[in-house]
């Protein structure tokens, strides 16, 4: 009766839950143009047609809908499509609304999968009136697009208030809730349990606390079970009663101590000496310890400090988040809508800018550390590992995670991903203690936890979406070794737990649907079998076999599982779209790889966990430390590459620091404009790179100067002339002006003034007035792609007021 009510219940769940799916898909702003609408379609391109005084025959030209675009196809005197994007979106190439493709000559209007070639510029120049036509039109059309109906986002500025959209959001940040009383649960109970009791391990395996008092005398009594260490009710009386059978009772205090003395004379014909199991614990807490000092320390006084990218990605992202109302990756797609709507609130828990985003994350990376190796000791307790392995591999999993160069150096670039780690570790944690607790209230609220703080890990990057199966690994795989199957409210749960993933990740299912069906075929093997695990350039090559010896042990006990599966299945799309860590997108491969890396350092704290356990019967223990440390150490200094990479300094980050240092000294303006993304002197398919582009941190703008309107791209739509243009306007004249490609260089592309064509145009028709300038030396690692002043000499970037000639 009990399982056929359940299966009811779970199949009405199954229900609701696609009706929501479906729901939200129907619901979710600038998705598809719904079938019927192609007379309204088609009327909306004629009519752009008439307004840019374009003539054309019906057989010189087609329109053709896909998805959420509108595609006017041209087979006239030349062959292009003009792709009008949907609302919201401002990707475009002649217009923020529109792109441009062309086609070979030949290309008929039968032929919607033909190969396109680069666009001459006066094939650009020729079709932007049709261009800013369609834009025009869209604008008076936005019922076609299902949703729309806010208009397009013209970069209103900060909002006043948190969208609602955010405030639903907020129930995510209730696993987060969970996670800080937790923590802090668990630290007052440590601190109050420092030197009160100690533990001491005799040879039958059974364990004694020795309670320390005013009392000289040292009685000793059993210690508690593992799940009365963890602060819940004792056993049953007849669990006692079945454990007392199954090992020995307990003597008096003088055969313990008679019973301890063969234990250690047998210890030391093995040469090694017992160490009492207090001592294995401060030991342990003090590596922990000073593994987060050195992340801390090394990481903000040993680099920049800035956010690290070939064109600061991650800080355009982290601005669109904090504005609270951008919810489109602007270098997407990669990261979700979803993402940007609870990452958002997070950042305004601390005053905005570029040094206090470094530091955050560097203190989220310290959080995710420190959850990262609690989860480890959960994994390895229900492993059935005792507590001083458990304490051993916890700390050397931190310790080879805080002296990473790469990590370090990541863990200050101002990324997402170590709020990704945290959450995820962080729902380990909240499962671990749902299935221990015996209290429901208690249990429910860690289920509550695990399943919201799931939610905003898989949330995030497209690529986490491959983690929504641990919502069904994780509870069969982290049973205790010899259990019974899971309970009928275990089942329940599942799946309760998976519906609310489902509906929380709805929206992001979709959008990575498309973006995964638009990148098309698959990884080249290659890249995904580039770790920079591997690679004794990057790290330690002596972490390699560790990680295969955690490895080894992951899959033999099968709480490891849950580990190794986040690792196969993000690593391979991330290891794609970063490429080879020492290739042409270098530093993109070290930054996706920091995820990887965190992971498989778990791995590794399990592997030097066997391997100290194997030398301890045949060393003395202090020369044990010293050959492990010396083994994971000693090849440090033959890593260059991830040493260079952790210390170098980038010509982006000493761009950004000068930015953001003369951001309060501007004078009084009406306008701020930037560099636009500056188009290849060769063809796109030739760069073998991505082109010139560089963000520029206007969250830190508004910032700085409160009341300011939101800065824009220089001949972009909201820069245009119009008859309100304001006076003071500033120009920011940066490295994007400067800057070419390697293979642009290696073409010989270059002109002799060091200038992109874009600034010697803008020169030959404005005036550019000096108000705050500096000077920037080209020095940087020599595979990052673009290349200030082709590495020939330093060059002044900085504020100007323009104005026309």
């Amino acid at each position: 009766m009990r399982g056929t009510w359940l299966a009811r219940v779970w199949l009405a769940l199954a229900l609701v839950s696609i009706l929501a799916y479906t729901g939200a898909a129907a619901a979710t702003p600038n998705q598809v143009i719904l079938p019927g609408r192609e007379a309204e379609v088609l009327s909306l391109v004629q009519r752009a047609l008439a307004a840019a005084d374009v003539q054309l025959t019906p057989n010189e030209y087609g329109v053709r809908i896909e998805h959420d675009r509108i595609i006017t196809r041209i087979r006239a005197a030349s062959a292009v499509d003009l792709s009008l994007h949907a609302p919201g979106e401002t990707s475009g190439d002649l217009t923020p609304e529109v792109s441009l493709t062309c086609f070979p000559e030949d290309t008929t209007l039968a032929m919607p999968g033909a190969t396109s070639v680069p666009c001459p510029q006066a094939e650009a120049e020729r079709w932007r009136p049709l261009a800013q036509a369609l834009a025009k039109e869209r604008a008076g059309s936005l019922h076609l697009w299902v949703g729309s109906h806010e208009g397009v986002a013209t970069d209103p500025g900060p909002p006043t208030d948190v969208p609602l959209r955010h405030r639903v959001s907020y129930i995510n940040f209730l696993g987060l809730a969970w996670l800080l009383v937790f923590g802090a649960f668990k630290l007052y109970a440590w601190v109050r349990g420092v030197g009160r009791h100690r533990t001491v391990s005799l040879h039958d395996g059974q364990r004694f606390t020795v309670s320390v008092g005013d009392d000289k005398r040292a009685g000793l009594k059993p210690a508690p079970t593992e799940r009365q260490e963890e602060g819940s009710k004792p056993a049953p009386a007849e669990r006692q009663t079945e454990r007392q059978t199954e090992g020995s009772k307990p003597a008096p205090a003088e055969q313990q101590k008679e019973d301890l003395k063969p234990v250690t004379a047998e210890r030391q014909t093995e040469r090694s000496k017992p160490v009492p199991a207090e001592r294995r614990g401060s030991i342990s807490a003090v590596v922990i310890g000073l593994s987060l000092i050195a992340l801390v320390t090394i990481a903000a006084l040993g680099t920049a400090g800035m956010p690290l990218h070939e064109h600061l990605s991650y800080l355009a992202r982290a601005d669109c988040a904090h504005r609270l109302d951008c919810f489109e990756d602007p270098f997407g797609p990669g990261w979700s809508s979803t993402f940007f709507r609870s990452y958002g609130p997070l950042l305004h828990t601390f005053p905005y800018s570029v040094k206090n985003l470094c530091y955050q994350s560097l203190f989220v990376t310290a959080l995710a550390v420190l959850a990262g190796q609690a989860y480890l000791r959960e994994v390895l307790r229900v492993a059935g590992y005792g507590a001083p392995e458990r304490r051993r591999a916890a700390a050397l999993a931190t310790a080879f995670i805080c002296l990473n160069p790469i990590i370090i150096r990541v863990a200050i670039a101002g990324t997402p991903w170590p709020f990704v780690l945290l959450c995820l570790f962080g729902a380990g944690l909240a499962l671990f203690q749902a299935q221990r607790s015996e209290r429901r209230p208690a249990r429910a609220a860690a289920y509550t936890a695990a399943v919201m703080l799931l939610a905003l890990a898989v949330n995030t990057n497209y690529v986490m979406l491959t983690l929504l199966p641990l919502v069904v690994l994780a509870p069969l795989t982290s049973l205790p070794r010899g259990s019974a199957r899971p309970s009928l409210s275990a089942f329940a749960w599942l799946g309760v737990a998976a519906i609310t993933l489902t509906l929380l990740s709805a929206e992001s299912l979709r959008e990575g649907y498309l973006a995964a069906s638009a990148r098309g075929s698959g990884p080249p093997i290659e890249k995904v079998l580039d770790h920079p695990l591997l690679d004794s350039r990057l790290l330690p090559i002596t972490l390699a076999p560790l990680c295969l010896g955690g490895l080894g042990v992951a899959l033999w006990r099968r709480a490891g599982v849950p580990l190794v599966y986040a690792i196969l299945a993000t690593h391979p799309t991330l290891a794609t779209y970063g490429g080879q860590p020492l290739a042409a997108s270098y530093p993109v491969g070290f930054i996706n790889a920091f995820f990887g890396l965190v992971l498989v350092s778990l791995l590794a704290g399990v592997g030097g966990m066997l391997l100290t356990r194997w030398l301890e019967r045949r060393l003395p223990p202090r020369t044990t430390t010293l050959v492990v440390a010396i083994a994971v150490l000693a090849p440090l200094p033959l890593a260059t590459e991830g040493l260079q990479f952790l210390r170098g300094s980038r010509v982006l980050e000493r761009e950004l620091q000068e930015i953001t240092a003369r951001l309060p000294t501007l004078p009084p303006h009406d306008l701020l404009q930037y560099a636009p993304l500056q188009e290849p002197l060769i063809p796109r398919e030739e760069l073998a790179a991505d082109p010139i582009q560089v963000a520029f941190p206007i969250g830190e703008y508004l910032t700085r100067l409160p009341g300011q309107p939101v800065p824009c791209e220089l001949g972009s739509p909201n820069c245009a002339p119009t008859s309100s243009e304001p006076k003071r306007v500033l120009l920011y004249v940066g490295s994007p002006y400067y800057s070419f490609v390697q293979r642009e260089i290696e073409r010989g592309k270059v002109p002799s003034s060091l200038e992109r064509p874009s600034l010697t145009a803008l020169r030959r028709t404005h005036r550019l007035t000096p108000v705050s300038t500096f000077k920037l030396s080209p020095e940087q690692h020599p595979l990052i792609s673009s290349r200030l002043a082709a590495d020939r000499r330093e060059v002044e970037l900085g504020f100007y007021w323009i104005e026309p000639k």
